[in-house]
Formats: structure tokens, sequence, C-alpha cells
């Protein structure tokens, strides 16, 4: 029994605890279920009832029980395992896919430099070694430490190419190495691709398109053995290693892949195939005319040929030409080399040819880009002649015969100067050839060279003596011998000799000026026979009988006659010496070549020796640089003959000049003297570009001494020409009819005029002549007058010329100083032939050409634009200045490189004597053009002439106009982007702008902590003007501190105001600059005077702190000196050059003082009337020249103010010219704004103010909007404080007002990316916020000028107020305006929005033309966004755990009734009339809110809450019992209001599986207490049994 009821027992303890254990797992689940739906409920917390080990021990005996249950339920196949074979299989599947995707990083070396990117990457992994690094290094001709293996790597590939009958046109080498992490070279472990790509498409340096694009583009590697030799080069391209070349059409590389093992040098090569090389052959005539066509010669390899025999006889030419010789050379002109043989030669399968200059000799040079030139002469066949120029009038030619038996005496007709070309004789020494019965290697390589000293160095008469006047002699003069029998060659050139003189028509000229006549390109004949004829007859060939193909001279027989040997001639003429020795900007030569004897005289001195009898020989005179070279000189030791010019000498040298060459404008005459002696070979090559001048004419030439090198004017003056009367000696008449040419001096050809066109008078230009030539007989007497001259424009009058130096002409003065006559002395025809009229152009006559550069819609420091200048008709020539950097310029071709607000002054050809003044005189014209300007990016350029600057003012496509006396001449050229509109910010706007940032964005803001959804921080700017860059100035503050400034004058004296005047100019005129050169600075300078005034005075400076103390220090004193201030002022703007100038004139009185004389002395100071003090200082006023302003300021009464207006300042020569009377301190103080705003342009007096919309509202740091009530302690609604160099009060502070600064840049300006960094501002100024009519206003001081190029910003916080609803921005449909929105906000430009302003504006006052202006301007209008100002209640329990469903709510006062609902989610829904309503749609007002029906199960919330809504669609204010209810956010940024209920009972999550599983537990429960009771009555009976 004992037995059964242990298992009975057992058996009931397990069923027991299954449900027991159910039961549990059931609750369990019930409460994770509802811990599921609310995250919040707690987990149950289980309490112990039953000990520790009780438990162990029941859980112990269930666990081995259920054991054994399991193992027979097993057995007996109730439980077996399901498992599902698909999903398994599956999911192993995808782990294996997932194990093996995943990605094998492949690793990349890459190497970078300017040009190119090279990377080197895996194929495989693996590949490259972990710690390999890349290592990269160009190979280039260029870089000293590759120069070498770059010559070493060309040598390799052009073999390489040489095998594949290709030529290397260029290429592009690199040195590639792997390297490990100790440095040494490693290789790839297996193949690894390496790309190269190039920046910007390129090709070799050197290499040329047309070859590049010709050329195949592949990849040579030099790989290399282990000891670091080249094995073998590689075409990867044939290899196929290279996987892709990416290039232009003009094979410009871009970008190439290519695959390797190993690593050295790669090269990037364009080959293209072996071509022989053409060798250019030109067949020309003498004179390098093409006789048929151009012809080409392939040499073979190693062949040589002989010019003639191979290839000259073989070219097929007409049957009158006959071949010469062979020259080579770039041009004909230039191929001075004879050449005998050529041959071609063979390298790397290339054939080069080559030349040599010997017939026997291994000389062989390469021919290269060459041309080869084979001369042949033609027979005197269907001959034509050539139209000459006539020379008659200006130009002396003389030709004289010689007979060769007059040479057997030395001492016959020719004094021992030989004329014999035959062998077997002695000749004398002189002669070129021959010395002491010896012949000299001059026949060969050296005949060319000269022999000098065979004359002496003058010419002279027949008498042999030197002449006075070697320019106007009417002597024959000669040559005299220094060896053999050492006499004057008188019959060299006597009459018997002569066959002609006056000879004509031997030269061309052309269109520069160059005469010239050269015997290879034209044969000369003059016939002798026809004695009336003096023309020569010049053909159009050459003649050639010689072996050097330089063509015959040979005057005296005809083209078809024989040989005449014995000739010489004689050249000569008159000359000016130009403007710096220049004809058309060139210089002005001499040129001779040929043979035999040529001396060349000027001014009777030998400056050109080419003495002997010679070959061609070279020899030139340059009249710009004054250098004298000869070809080639036989040596002392050689000639025997000492005294020699020398090879190379100088016209200094010669006639022992002070400068290098002859003075401008000033006569001189040439002679040449030319023989040929040698009965060989003749030729001549005579070219000149000399000024010629007519003997027997008049030249009249018009000087301004004052000008520099390539100045030019087209200011005309007046000239009239006398004559003598022949039939009453002693009367002069008027010449008015007759032909004449005007041209430029160094010009080759002028303008032909007629004196009857002019009514007699001629005109003439700086620089220019006028030429007459024969207007009556030599020895006619004459005189120039030049009329209606203007001395206050041109003074200092002289007039030069032939046999005049210096000579003062009459001078009459007997109209005006406008009108002066100058008349020259009387002079005589062919004795004076030229005559120079000097003036000086003034100092008051100069002015220059500003230029200055704008742009708009763009502008970039870097870019930079060209004009081109002309001045006077004639591309400028000289210096000129910028404003952007230091030092002089120059120009030869008017070409200047300018930049965006730049400003070139061109500073023209005029200088003063001292050389501190330059410009151009008044009535020059210039022209301003751009030229080569971008028309893709820019549009047409607008030229602008500013007012009153220029006369004749023109500015279509360029600008254009005269100099006037008064201003410099200013030009405005403004570029404008295309797609930008017209217009843009003139000079004088003041920019401005006004935009926001929102707080509420996370955003990052400098100028506040504050940050909130509700707040903004408004900015309102202004930029300091002009908006150009003002020309730097220099501006004398006169001061006067005489004891009178000691009197009262408002609260203190006359002199702390004026100290105080002088602060405030020093303080605006010199702005804290940064950043900035001193070039660009103003610069100040102080003139104190008493009765003196060079004590105290301080010079021309930027340094504020010391112009300050020396105002700081200064006392008051006594005496008033006027004339004194005034020299000490102009000595003082004398230093000055190229800048602006200003001078400020402050006194208390009429001046008392003065000084006698110029000498400012204590004995020369006189105190002795003040009429003659007020003259002094009159004439002392005059002396200021060309000021841009002069300001003269009264301080206290009005005394004087009349003479120091008209009789001072009316005076003075100043573009603006003002008075200003200041009886008391605030005129005084307003006199010294007009006159530093007149000056600087600037604005000041400057307010910002802005009046907020009823959207916003001013709030402090801290974002409180009750200010009033804060910081009001007047309680009048005005808030007022001040701000002290950059030191805030503590209002300020607190209300986070701000004033910030940077330099403006138009390039970011608009987007206000600058206030970012903005600095705070260190200055002063006055704020008054008027929060009643919700106004804020900024000033900064009515004596305060905004610096230019600084923006100057005010920042403050707003927040919305109720009125910013949604509803309010769909009802105005108002949008920001551009550009109003604070960098990186979004909130406002071109938004829909509110306005956070009434309005708002800036004001400031300016001087305009001398008068105070004021002007005012509005702001943008930003706009502010409402932010989600809906509201809602949320029904929730007391935990918050649960949104309770169901509750019902009204919202009530005596005009609208609402209800509301909650939902599932707590939300309360309102209704009205059965509408579903948004709590944006509840009109405006007080309301009560209750809580009419709780939610099932809870308690009715006994609270009553007062709802405030201001404004329809606004936040509400809610009260319960008394305190604000702070209403939260949700995450869409709606207000929440939470109304919690207190529960009847405890009922599961809302949610959840309600109680179904609690009935379960509870059946459960049941089941097992009932078991329990069985249990106990069974065991009752069994026991009882």
């Amino acid at each position: 029994m004992g037995g059964e009821i242990s298992k009975m027992r057992k058996r009931f303890g397990r069923v027991l605890a299954l449900v027991l254990a159910m039961s549990l797992i059931l609750a369990n689940t019930s409460a994770a279920s509802a811990t599921d739906v609310q995250a919040d409920v707690t987990e149950p917390i289980i309490e112990e009832s039953v000990e520790d080990a009780e438990v162990e021990e029941i859980q112990t005996e269930q666990k081995e029980e259920l054991a054994e249950e399991i193992k027979n339920e097993e057995e007996a196949g109730a439980l077996k395992p399901v498992e599902n074979k698909e999903e398994s299989q599956s999911e192993a599947k995808e782990q294996a896919a997932q194990e093996e995707t995943v990605p094998v990083i492949a690793k990349e070396l890459r190497y970078e430099n300017e040009d190119v990117t090279v990377v080197v990457s895996e194929k495989e992994a693996g590949a490259i070694s972990d710690g390999t690094s890349l290592k990269v290094v160009p190979i280039t001709a260029t870089d000293d430490a590759t120069k070498e293996q770059y010559q070493e790597v060309e040598k390799q590939i052009q073999e390489k190419a040489g095998k594949e009958e290709k030529e290397i046109a260029g290429f592009l080498a690199y040195d590639i190495t792997l390297v490990d992490v100790q440095g040494n070279e490693v290789e790839p472990n297996s193949s690894v691709k390496v790309s190269m790509e190039y920046k910007k498409e390129t090709i070799p340096e050197g290499l040329s398109e047309e070859k590049a694009k010709s050329s195949d583009v592949t990849v040579y590697h030099l790989e290399e053995d282990e000891n670091g030799l080249v094995k073998d080069v590689v075409d990867m391209g044939a290899a196929k290693q290279v996987e892709n070349i990416s290039a232009t059409e003009k094979n410009e590389v871009k970008k190439l892949e290519m695959v390797t093992e190993s690593f050295s040098t790669f090269t990037i090569v364009w080959k293209s195939k072996w071509s022989e090389q053409e060798l250019k052959i030109q067949v020309v005539d003498m004179r390098g005319k093409p006789i048929g066509t151009a012809a080409s010669c392939n040499l073979s390899a190693n062949q040589s040929m002989n010019v003639k025999d191979d290839i000259a006889n073989k070219i097929d030419v007409p049957n009158d030409y006959v071949f010469q010789q062979a020259k080579i050379g770039k041009s004909f002109e230039k191929a001075d080399t004879r050449i005998y043989r050529l041959r071609g030669t063979s390298t790397w399968g290339k054939i080069k040819s080559q030349y040599s200059v010997s017939t026997e000799q291994d000389d062989w040079k390469d021919v290269g880009e060459n041309t080869v030139y084979f001369i042949f002469a033609q027979n005197a066949t269907d001959l034509k002649t050539i139209e000459t120029e006539d020379t008659a009038k200006n130009i002396d030619i003389a030709l004289y015969d010689y007979d060769s038996n007059e040479n057997l005496n030395s001492n016959g007709k020719t004094a021992g100067l030989i004329f014999h070309g035959g062998t077997g004789e002695r000749y004398n020494q002189w002669i070129g050839y021959w010395k002491n019965g010896e012949d000299y290697i001059y026949r060969g390589k050296a005949d060319s060279l000269a022999v000098q000293g065979i004359v002496e160095r003058q010419l002279r008469d027949e008498n042999g003596r030197t002449v006075s006047d070697y320019i106007h002699s009417d002597k024959q003069l000669y040559p005299k011998l220094r060896v053999g029998s050492k006499k004057t060659l008188t019959q060299l050139l006597d009459k018997e000799h002569r066959v002609a003189s006056g000879l004509n028509h031997l030269f061309v000229k052309d269109n520069n000026g160059y005469y010239s006549y050269n015997s290879a390109q034209n044969y000369a004949y003059y016939n002798s026979k026809n004695k009336d004829n003096k023309d020569f007859v010049v053909y159009d060939r050459p003649l050639d009988r010689g072996s050097d193909a330089r063509g015959d001279f040979m005057p005296l027989q005809d083209f078809k006659e024989g040989k005449k040997s014995y000739y010489g001639m004689t050249v000569g003429f008159n000359f000016i010496q130009p403007y710096g020795g220049l004809i058309n900007g060139q210089p002005m030569m001499f040129e001779f070549s040929g043979d035999d004897d040529v001396w060349v005289f000027v001014d009777g001195k030998l400056v050109l020796d080419i003495g002997g009898i010679h070959g061609a020989t070279k020899g030139s005179i340059n009249f710009s640089t004054g250098e004298v070279e000869v070809e080639g000189v036989v040596r002392t030791s050689d000639s025997g003959i000492t005294g020699g010019i020398g090879k190379s000498t100088t016209l200094k040298n010669i006639f022992d000049l002070s400068d290098r060459t002859f003075d401008d404008y000033t006569e001189h005459r040439l002679e040449f003297i030319y023989l040929e002696r040698g009965a060989g070979e003749s030729n001549c090559n005579l070219k000149f570009n000399i000024q010629t001048i007519p003997k027997q004419g008049i030249t009249v030439q018009k000087q301004i001494d004052n000008y520099d090198e390539g100045a030019y004017t087209d200011v005309e003056f007046q000239f009239k020409l006398y004559l003598e009367n022949q039939n009453r000696p002693g009367s002069y008449y008027q010449v008015t009819d007759g032909v004449y040419e005007v041209k430029r001096s160094g010009s080759a050809r002028g303008q032909i005029l007629n004196l009857k066109d002019s009514g007699g008078i001629f005109k003439l230009k700086h620089g220019e002549m006028a030429i007459f030539e024969q207007l009556a007989q030599v020895g006619t007497k004459y005189y120039v007058q030049e009329i209606g001259m203007n001395q206050d424009e041109y003074d200092d009058v002289k007039i030069t010329g032939s046999s005049v130096t210096d000579e003062y002409g009459k001078i009459d003065y007997s109209q005006d100083s406008t009108n002066v006559i100058v008349q020259s002395h009387k002079l005589q025809i062919g004795y004076n032939p030229y005559i120079v009229f000097h003036n000086r152009c003034s100092a008051t006559n100069m002015k220059q050409l500003m230029i200055k550069k704008e742009l708009q819609g763009a502008e970039s420091s870097a870019e930079e634009f060209e004009v081109q200048v002309k001045v006077g008709g004639t591309l400028y020539k000289g210096e000129y200045k910028s404003n952007f950097t230091d030092g002089v310029k120059s120009t030869e071709n008017g070409k200047i490189k300018i930049k965006p607000n730049e400003t070139i002054t061109i500073l023209g050809n005029v200088k003063t004597s001292d050389g501190k003044k330059v410009g151009f005189p008044s009535g020059t014209s210039f022209e301003v053009e751009e030229i080569n300007y971008d028309s893709n990016a820019y549009e047409l350029p607008l030229y602008e002439i500013v007012a009153g600057t220029a006369d004749n003012s023109l500015t279509e496509e360029k600008a254009s106009g005269k100099f006037t006396k008064d201003k410099n001449a200013n030009v405005v050229i403004t570029n404008r982007k295309k797609g930008t509109p017209p217009g843009g910010d003139d000079t004088n706007d003041v920019p401005h702008h006004k935009y926001i940032d929102y707080l509420g964005d996370g955003g990052e803001n400098r100028q506040t902590e504050l940050r909130g959804d509700e707040y903004y921080r408004l900015y309102l700017d202004a930029k300091g003007i002009p908006n150009v860059e003002p020309e730097p100035a220099d501006i004398v503050l006169i001061l006067d501190y005489s004891s009178s400034m000691h009197n009262e004058f408002g609260n203190s004296t006359r002199w702390d105001y004026v100290k105080k005047s002088a602060n405030l100019a020093i303080n605006t005129l010199l702005p804290n600059y940064s950043g900035i050169d001193e070039n660009k600075k103003n610069h100040i300078g102080i003139v104190w005077f008493d009765k003196r005034a060079n004590e105290k005075n301080i010079k021309f400076t930027s340094d504020k702190n010391a112009l300050l103390k020396n105002v700081f220090d200064m006392k008051y004193n006594s005496g008033t000196n006027y004339q004194a201030a005034f020299w000490n002022a102009q000595k003082m703007l004398a230093t000055s050059s190229g800048r602006k100038q200003f001078v400020i004139f402050v006194t208390d009185g009429e001046p008392y003082q003065y000084y006698k004389n110029n000498m400012e002395t204590e004995d020369n100071l006189a105190s002795d009337g003040s009429d003659k003090a007020k003259e002094a200082a009159v004439e002392a006023a005059k002396l200021f020249k060309d000021l841009d302003g002069f300001y003269a300021v009264s301080v206290g009464k009005d005394t004087g103010t009349s003479f120091l207006r008209n009789d001072i300042s009316g005076n003075v020569d100043a573009t603006i010219r003002d008075t200003i009377v200041a009886s008391n301190e605030e005129e005084l103080e307003e006199a010294f704004k007009a006159v530093l705003g007149s000056i600087t342009k600037q604005i000041g007096n400057v307010t910002i103010e802005d009046t907020l919309s009823d959207y916003v509202t001013f709030a402090d740091e801290e974002g409180a909007v009750d200010l009033i009530e804060r910081y009001d302690n007047n309680h009048d609604g005005i808030l007022k404080g001040s701000v002290e160099n950059g030191r805030k009060d503590s209002l300020a502070q607190s209300l986070g007002l701000a004033v910030n600064t940077y330099r403006y840049n138009k390039d970011t300006y608009d987007s206000h990316a600058d206030i970012k960094n903005a600095e705070e501002y260190g200055g002063s100024y006055t704020y008054e916020i008027d929060l009643n009519n919700k106004s804020i206003k900024v000033n900064f001081g009515t004596d305060y000028f905004l610096e230019r190029d600084v923006v100057y910003t005010i920042s403050f916080n707003v927040k919305l107020t109720e009125k910013a609803t949604k509803e309010a921005a769909e009802e105005q449909g108002t949008f920001g305006d551009a550009n109003t929105d604070y960098p990186e906000n979004s909130t406002s430009s071109e938004k829909k929005g509110l306005y956070s302003n009434e309005s708002a504006s800036i004001t400031y006052e300016r001087i305009v033309d001398g008068k105070k202006e004021s002007e005012s301007k509005p702001y943008e209008k930003p706009v502010v966004q409402p932010c989600d100002r809906s509201w809602k209640i949320i029904k929730e329990n007391e935990a918050g755990s649960l949104k309770l469903e169901g509750a019902t709510f009204t919202l009530k006062n005596d005009q609208f009734s609402y209800t509301g609902v909650s939902g599932k989610d707590g939300v309360v829904k309102w209704i009205q009339d059965g509408k579903e309503l948004t709590s944006q749609d509840i009109e405006a007002g007080t309301y009560t809110l209750k809580e009419t029906i709780a939610p099932k199960g809870y308690l009715l919330s006994e609270q009553e809450w007062i709802v405030k809504i201001s404004v329809k669609g606004a936040k509400p204010e809610i009260t319960c019992e008394g305190k604000k209810v702070e209403l939260e956010r949700d995450e869409n940024g709606a207000f929440i209001m939470k109304v919690k209920n207190s529960t009847l009972y405890e009922l599961p999550s809302s949610g959840g599986n309600g109680i179904y599983w609690y009935i379960v537990s509870g059946v459960l429960l049941l089941t097992a207490a009932g078991m329990l009771i069985l249990y106990k009555s069974r065991r009752k009976e069994v026991l009882g049994s």
C-alpha cells in the first residue's frame, strides 16, 4: 500500500508540476506579449515563496522524471524530430556563396607630378609584395641629373628604330621601379598593369604637330640584365603588352595602359619611316631669281659629287646662261658660303646631305635645312632696264677713267698709286697684293682683306691744306697718300680723268628709305660718249665675266663690250643726323661691299678705310650706334703700313665726340671715293638709308628739344619763307608758290605740297621738315619765320642749322605771348641749306594719359587685357606706370597689358629740364584701343573719356581725343562678361545688402550663440566707396599756427579745433592699411607756418602715428606768412610724381610777413605792410601748377575771405578750387568733412536703419523678447548705447548686437561668403533700438568716412512672433529678394515667406561737385519661415505607457465650441458641427478645456485648462490652475500637451492579448486545486481502508 501511495504521489506531483509550469509559461507569455506591444511596461517580478533548497530539490526531481518520460515517449514513437532539408540546404549554399564572394582588394601604387599620374596595380593578388613602393624618375635632356641617361636612352631607341627602318621623331622617357622598405629595387611576383595618365595632352618638346601627326606612337621597354645593363629594347606595342593608348588626332597622348613583369626604363616613342633626305636645290641667276623650276637631288650613302661636273652641267637651263658657282644658305641673300662638293652619309639607315668648301679636304658639314643655290650668269640678250631714283638734287655722282700706262713711273700723274692687274712686276706695297716682291696668300683664301693707312685721315684741297667748312665747301677735296710719295692725289680726281659729274639714276630707293646699287643684281653703264646725258643705264640683270659670281661693276663699258678695268667713282651728299640716328625706326647705315679701294670721308675725316687691291670686302657705318666695321684688314706686319683705323672703331673715337655718335638734327657731308685698280674682277654693292638734303635747297625743321625718344605730336606750327629780291638787293618777298616735300625726320618719303594751296604758309609738326629744292640760285639770301607761337605753351626759342650754331633769332613780341613771331637771320642758299627752329614745351603744357580698366559681371586680378596706344598718330614708344606695381615700365609698340581695376599712366615723351615732369603737349591727339580681347567671353569694349579731360572726344570703336592744357586725359575701358546685363555698379554707387540666417538649422554662426526654431539673425551691410581703386594722392596740409589761433572758438580755441580737424584729415586720408603697397597709399605732408614755414614741417609720409604726433606736439607761435607757406608746399609737391596732388590751406588771418626775395632768411624777412605781404602771397600762389584740388579754409571771422577766395584760390592752377569760411566749430568740422569727402569720394555720416515687420521682434542672446522689462530702465521703450574703439557696452553684448568688417571681394560679395570670417569692427558707433516701433538705428559717426573696399555689417537677433503663421504666409504671398540668404542658409532667397522688415535703409552724406549731399537707399527684403505651430492633446495613462482611446473633451468660449475625441493613438481630433478640424482651424480667442468622458477603466480628469490663441493658427498659451503649461515638441515640430488618467482597476496593456491567457491560467490553477482535493480525498480513503 505504501508503495502504491508513493507511486500515486509521484504521479500526481508530476501532473501538478506540469500544470503549474504551464500556468507559469502562459502567464509569462501573456506578460511578454504585453511587453512587446508597450515597450515601457516593466517585466513582472516573481516573488519567491519557497525556500531555495526545496525549489532545487523539486527541480531536480522534475528533471529526472521529465527525462524518463521523454525517453519512454520517444521509444513509443510519440515524439519524432522533423527536419526541413530544403531550407537547410539553401542556408548552406547561401553561406558558401557568401564565403566565396568576399572581395580581395588588389594592391595599387601611385606616383604623381604636375604632368602625369602613374599607377601600378596587381592583375593577380600577391603580385606586389607588402611594403613595396613605386619610384618614377622622368628622364629629360635638360635635367643635369638625367642628361647622360637621356642620351643613352636616345641612342638605344634610335638603334632599335633603325633596325626597323624607322626614325624616332621624339620620345618621353621614365625610369619606373619598385622598391622595398629598405630602398632596394624589386620586381613584381607576376604581371602587373601600368597606367600613365597625362593631365594635359602631350607630345615631346620640339616635336612639330605635323611630324607627330604622321608618326606611330608605341612604348619601348629597355629591359635590363642583373647588372643593370640594357639587354634588349622591346617594342611593347608589337609584343602586345600595350593594352591601350589614348591620343588625340594630332597624336597627343592622353593615357596609356600596359602590362609588364619587370621594371626599368620605359619610353613612349613617336616613330616614323626613315626617308632619304631630299637635298633642296635652287637654280638662280646672279640676282637670285629662279631660272626654271627648283630642283632636288637624292644623294646615296657615301657618294661624293662635284657641284659643277656632276650636278650643274646636268641642270637644264636656258641656252644663254652659264654656270658660275654653288653657294649654300638659308636664303639667297644669306648664301655666303661657296661649296665645291656634295655627298650623302648614312646614320641608322638615314641619309644625310653634306657639303664641302674645298675640292679635296674632308671638311664635310651637314646641309641641314639650308638650300644649295646653283648660280648661272646670263649673256647679253633681250636686255631690259629698271626704274631708278632721281637723285640729281641731293646726291653728287662722278666717274673717272684711268690708264695703266700712267703707272710705269711712281712719280706719274697718279703719284705712285698703281693701276695694274698683271703679274710679274713689282708693285707698291700698299696696293694689297704684293710686298717686297713676295706673292702673299691674299689671292687665295684671304684675297678679301683690305689694306688700311694708304691715305691720310683728312681730305685736303688742291694745295694740300685742310679747309674750315668741309660740309659746304665749294672746293674739290682730295685724299692724300700716307705712303710712297705722300702726295695729295689731285690728279686722281682732276678734270682730265673725270668722265662726268652730276650723274643721276644709279640708285633705286625702297620704301624703307634705302638707296642701293648692287652689281650682283643689276649691271650699270654710263655712256660717256653722250656728254649731255647724265643718266646711268641700269639693266635688269648683272654681268659677270669673272669667277666669283658677284657681278661686275664696269660703268664705263656697255654690257656687250670688252673689259675696261681701271676707273673711279665718287658719291657725295649732305645729310641730317636724325633723332637717335634712326630712319623709320632702324639705324641709319652706310654699307659697302666690293673691290678695290674705298675711302669714305664724313665732314672731311676718313671713317671707312677699305684700301688696296682686294677681293669683295665689306664695310659699314652705323650712325645710330656710331660703330664702324670692316670685314677684313691686312695686319700691319704684313702690309708694312702703320696708322690704320682698324677693323672696328667708332665715330666717337674718330671725331672725339662726347656721345657715341653725332648730335641729333645736325648737318654733315659724306664723300665716297671708289677705285678699281686690280684689272681683274670688279664688283660694287653700295647701300645707305641716309637722310640726304639738297645742297642747293632749303630744309626747315621743327624740333621740340625736351621731347624724348619716340616722342610724337600732331600739333602743327606755322612758317613763312622769304627770299631776297635779286632786282632789289636787301628787299625780301614771301614765297607763296612753290612745291615742297614735308616728311618726318628719319622717314623715307614724305608728302608733296604746294605753298599756293595754303596761302604761302607751310606747317610742320615736331620732328618734321619741309624741303624746298632749288628755289633760287646759289648765294641767294633768305630767312624763315615761325608765326603764331604760344609762348605760354612753348618757350626757350632758338634756331640752329647749317653754319648756324645756337643762334637766337629775332623774336617779335609786338602782339602778345600767345601770338609770337620768331625769325631767323639772313641766310644763303648753298651755304645754309638746313635750319632748325627749336622750342621747349613749357611745364604747364605737359599732360598725361590715364587708362583705367573696369569689368562688369566678372572680376579677376589675374586676368590680363591688352590695349594699344597711339599718340600723335603714331604707336606710343615710351614709359608708363601702373597703380598695381612700383617703378616704371616701357613699351616699344604702344601695346600695354592691363588688369581689372588697374590704372595705367602713359607718362609721355616731354620732360622738363630737371626731368621731374613728363607728359604730352596740349593739342596732341591720342587713341586708345583694346586689342586681342576674348570675344567669346566678353562683349565689345565700352570706351569712356571722362568729361572735361580731352578735346574732340570720340568713343565709338576706340577712345580718341586731344590733350587739353588743363587736365590729364582720362580713359575708362569697360568689358562686360557675356550673359551679364548692361549696367552694373556705378563708380560712386554704394553697394549694400540685407540678408538673414535661420538659427534653428544647427548651422554655424560666429556672430551669435543663440539657437532655436523660432530665431533668426538679420544682417545689413554697406561697402565703402569709390568702387574703383582711387589714384593715390599726395596731400599737403598747410596749417596756420600763429598766435591768433589762441582766440576763443566755441568751447575751446581755434588752435584746438584746427588740430582736431588735422587729426580728422590724417585719420580719414590714411585709413588702417593692411597688405597694401606703399605706392598705393595716400601720402600726407604738413607745412606749419607763422612768420616762417620751414621749421616744423613733416615731409610726405603714410606714417599716421608720426603725423598725429607732429600735430599733437605743435604749439602756436606768432606771425602769418602765406608766401613762405606756399613756397614750402611747392617744394614738397616737387617731390611728387605721377600722383594726384591736393593742398588744404587753413588760416585765421591775412598775411603780414613776407620775404623780399626768394631767399628764406631772417635778413630777408619783412613785416612792413600787409599789402606787400598780400602781393607776395598772390605771386607765390601762382606757382602752384596742375593741382587736382586746392582748398582754403578760413577759421574764425569772415575777415580776408574775399582775398582768400579771389586772390589766393583764384590764382592757383587747380582742377578744383574752393574757399570755405568756418566761423564756429560746427562749420569748421563741416568744412573739413567737405574737403576730405571731395578728395576721397568716400561716404560719411552713415546710418543703417531697420524697422521690423509684425512677424519678428528683437531677441537678446538668451532668446528673451521682453526687452523692456530686462533693459529699459527709463521705461520709455528706447534702448541706446555706444561702442568706442570696438569696446561694446554691456547692453550691446546682452542684445547680441554686432558690427563686423571684411575686405570687399566682388566675386563673393553678393553671396556674403566673407561674413563667416569677418572681424569684429574695431571702430566706434552709436545705436538706438526703439522697442515701441520695433526699429534699430546704427550710426558710424558724423565725422567718419567708410573705408574704401571695406564692407561694414551690422547684425542682431530676432524671434518669430505669434503672427508668423503658415496662414499668414499664404495670405501675404510674399517672396524673399534674391541673395538674401546667409552663407549655407536656404530660407529666404526667392522663397515664399514673411518679410522680416517693414523697411530698411542706408543714409549717408558725400561731396558732389564740392557740395555736401545726403542720400538714402533701401535694402532688400529677406523673409522668415513660420515654424509648425500646430498643437495636439494626447491622452495617456499615468505611467505614460499607454495611449488611451475614447476620451472626450470640450473646448469652448462664449463664441465657439469644439469637441475633441481621442483615437487609438491618444491624439484628440477636433469636431465642430460634424466636421473634423485641425488645431490650425480653431479661431483665435481664450477657451476653457475640459475632459467630459474618460476612457473605459479610467477615472475622469477633474482638471480644467485655459487655452489662449492669440492668432488663428498660432501656438496656444495654456495654463492650469494659474500655472503655465510647457508644451513639448514632437518629431515633426508640432506642440503637444499630454493629459493623463488614473485607472479604475489594473487592466492589461492596450493592444495586447487581452485576458485570454489569464483565463486559461486561472482554469489550470482551478484544475490543479481540484486535483489536489481529489488526491487528498483518495488518500484518506486509502488510509481509511
